[in-house]
């Protein structure tokens, strides 16, 4: 059982590698601890190869992904605004971690 409720929040752009995306996502779910939410905000049109990314991982994971699209890139700020306003919605969150796809967390337990 999960005691420390958390978010991760991530922004998805256009221009990011599909394998990083992937690799992100994957440390993410790896972890000891678990995130109670994962908010994915989709920062423009992304392309099929990051969204069928996206998709399996929701697929496999229904539960604790939540992908909230913006039809217009807006930047990072923005986006991160527009995935807080999500976070927090399955219930009271104590903590969100912000996670970059440049992050590939082997371990933040």
């Amino acid at each position: 059982m999960n005691f420390l409720l958390f978010s991760v929040l991530m922004s998805v752009y256009k221009k990011e590698e599909p394998a990083f995306l992937d690799q992100a996502l994957e440390s993410i779910e790896d972890q000891t601890v678990k995130p109670n939410q994962i908010v994915a905000v989709v920062d423009g049109p992304i392309g099929s190869e990051l969204d069928a990314v996206l998709k399996e991982h929701q697929n496999q994971n229904t539960d604790i992904y939540t992908i909230v699209r913006s039809p217009k890139n807006q930047g990072l700020g923005l986006a991160l605004r527009m995935g807080r306003s999500i976070v927090g919605t399955i219930g009271l969150l104590e903590w969100i971690r912000m996670m970059f796809l440049c992050q590939i967390d082997l371990n933040y337990n």
